[in-house]
């Protein structure tokens, strides 16, 4: 229960670096909704494997490595997933990139992300 906890909240400060990548390369126009959101991805990523591995999951020292080549495999999967999910709420429905973003968030966190990091990523 405890590293669930943690993990939560490394992925809500993972998160919050997430979101303002997102909105600070789509205000700024530097890129469109959904690379923009991708990009956020790629921060939140890197900040949360970090916090996972140091806080959340108090993983093997020994296996950074390892954890590092399954983290990027799963992340892969997380940017695909996002990606694909963003592109089509925002510009195949038309709808508003934050509750987009936010909806896609929500999703993976629970039904990829925390599943694979426990079980695959930063188990012994």
């Amino acid at each position: 229960m405890r590293s669930l906890l943690r993990a939560q909240v490394s992925a809500g400060v993972a998160t919050l670096f997430d979101l303002a990548a997102t909105v600070a390369l789509t205000s700024s126009a530097v890129l469109p909704g959904a690379a923009a959101g991708t990009t956020g991805s790629m921060v939140g990523g890197v900040i949360n494997f970090t916090l996972n591995r140091r806080w959340a999951y108090d993983a093997n020292p020994d296996a950074h490595t390892r954890q590092a080549l399954r983290y990027a495999q799963v992340w892969c999967g997380h940017v695909a997933l996002s990606y694909g999910l963003l592109h089509v709420g925002i510009d195949v429905f038309g709808w508003h990139y934050i509750p987009v973003k936010l909806a896609v968030m929500a999703l993976l966190a629970v039904c990829w992300n925390h599943l694979l990091h426990r079980h695959y990523v930063f188990s012994q």
